[in-house]
């Protein structure tokens, strides 16, 4: 199992602690793989059941030797040999789980009871590929021989994930078993969808998606039915169907949301703002001691290189978006570059000393309140790890509204997956929420968002706690027409 420690494990919802097996179903090359990864490292187990099958073969064993004689073929192999491979790999106190390449028959679906337990939370999704797309994809795919990542022919000559080496699956080069792969597909598995979708439990994703729009939507399906089927076991579906997730967590933020709604069909939308108004407030109530952590910077920080690099690549004033206490917008103005410093805490603002290249506003990076392209670039640090993806989303797209044709928005936050809620240093009664992101979501908001995408990369530095952190960084740039 790979854990990415920068993510907080989800914990499942139960009153019963009734834990998830989300099951992947699609053809090859649907990024069945890809996502499984994506949700093993932010802490859940995978059980990749064509892996264990390759390790058998890799080792030599009787048993990989009769297994790689049926895949070479493109068969499936025996339902019964891949249950006892199973048994013998999996380890039950391994949930939430994510599993890959079993059940792909009908009758296999019924044995989930038994391999993974009778209580657990069962989640068929259906990664949806069609069939020319799934070929094309076959034909170039490589995989790294070191980490297992996924990756295309020509996009790097080494795994861009760990740089290892980077080879084609024998199943892949052969035509005859690339198609016989495909019609046992269709005649094994599609049975199998619709009987899913029969019962009413199938999740269908377009697979054809960029692959961070495929997860989001794969976390959202994943926590809707847990939310039913948590509300279904406290007959309170009407009521509770909808409440935040993870429930015991979010106990206050669903209140909040019910006070101030009323309605649950708003809820939703008023639990992040619940999020962000608790943030602020904690960052006003903390401005003092925050000021003070963040006054200066780091000493091998990397970020004054990087300001200068977006000062002399730049013209027109800069907007430094979530400026808390100043320091940023300070070394900008240094460098005789006039400066709107926007944060939404007055409290933190007021903290910024005077400098007549600094005029502090107190607003939203969601709505700026400032004119269509009225600066030449955007210094954004560390702010967007407080919004959800819709929050960061529009917050780019106001970037890509402020600024001139041509300039440059440099954006910022902690690497990793999932949410989390912590307490501010200092002031325990007060809480921080956090969103973690990876390089290619940001990539794929910065296009939503118009803008294109000069280069990107991650970086080590110190957050206020002066915890070191893994950041990942996004150079974008306003098209010029």
């Amino acid at each position: 199992m790979t854990v990415q420690l920068r993510a907080k494990r989800q914990p499942v919802p139960s009153s019963s602690h009734r834990e998830v097996v989300v099951v992947l179903l699609g053809r090859p090359g649907s990024g069945k793989g890809t996502q499984a990864q994506f949700l093993a490292d932010s802490g859940w187990s995978h059980l990749n059941v064509g892996g264990l099958i390759r390790s058998e073969v890799a080792a030599g064993t009787s048993w990989g030797r009769y297994a790689t004689t049926v895949m070479l073929r493109g068969d499936l192999l025996p339902s019964s040999e891949i249950q006892n491979l199973i048994n013998r790999s999996y380890d039950q106190s391994k949930l939430p789980l994510v599993v890959e390449g079993y059940p792909r028959r009908v009758h296999e679906a019924r044995t989930l009871p038994d391999l993974f337990g009778a209580t657990t939370i069962r989640i068929p999704v259906f990664l949806d590929l069609p069939r020319a797309v799934s070929v094309s994809r076959l034909t170039t795919r490589l995989v790294c021989q070191a980490c297992g990542h996924v990756t295309r022919e020509g996009t790097s000559p080494t795994c861009p994930r760990c740089a290892g080496p980077l080879t084609s699956r024998a199943d892949d080069r052969l035509a005859g078993a690339v198609r016989r792969r495909q019609a046992l597909f269709e005649s094994q598995t599609l049975p199998l969808i619709a009987f899913y979708r029969q019962r009413g439990e199938l999740e269908l994703i377009d697979a054809t998606q960029d692959e961070a729009v495929i997860h989001s939507d794969m976390l959202h399906r994943i926590e809707a039915r847990c939310r039913r089927i948590w509300a279904d076991s406290i007959g309170r579906r009407d009521e509770w169907d909808w409440a935040a997730f993870p429930f015991m967590a979010n106990t206050r933020l669903t209140a909040t949301a019910l006070r101030s709604t009323g309605q649950p069909a708003t809820a939703e939308a008023s639990l992040r703002e619940a999020e962000v108004t608790e943030t602020l407030t904690a960052y006003e109530v903390a401005a003092d001691s925050y000021a003070a952590k963040t006054r200066e910077f780091n000493g091998n920080s990397s970020l004054k290189a990087e300001l200068d690099s977006l000062a002399a690549h730049t013209t027109g004033d800069l907007l430094d978006a979530g400026a808390g206490a100043g320091r940023d917008a300070w070394y900008l103005a240094g460098l005789g570059r006039q400066v709107m410093a926007l944060d939404a805490s007055p409290g933190l603002l007021r903290r910024i000393a005077p400098h007549p290249c600094i005029r502090k506003i107190v607003g939203d990076v969601r709505k700026i309140p400032l004119d269509d392209a009225s600066v030449g670039g955007v210094w954004c640090s560390a702010v967007l790890l407080h919004l959800d993806p819709a929050g960061v989303q529009r917050a780019l797209r106001e970037f890509a509204r402020v600024m001139r044709p041509g300039g440059l928005a440099q954006v910022s936050v902690k690497e990793g997956r999932g949410h989390e809620s912590t307490p501010m240093a200092g002031f325990p009664g007060y809480r921080r929420h956090f969103y973690y992101y990876q390089a290619h979501e940001l990539r794929h908001f910065g296009r939503l968002a118009g803008l294109r995408v000069v280069r990107d990369w991650s970086d080590d530095e110190a957050d206020s706690s002066t915890t070191v952190q893994r950041w990942v960084k996004v150079l974008l740039r306003k098209p010029w027409s």
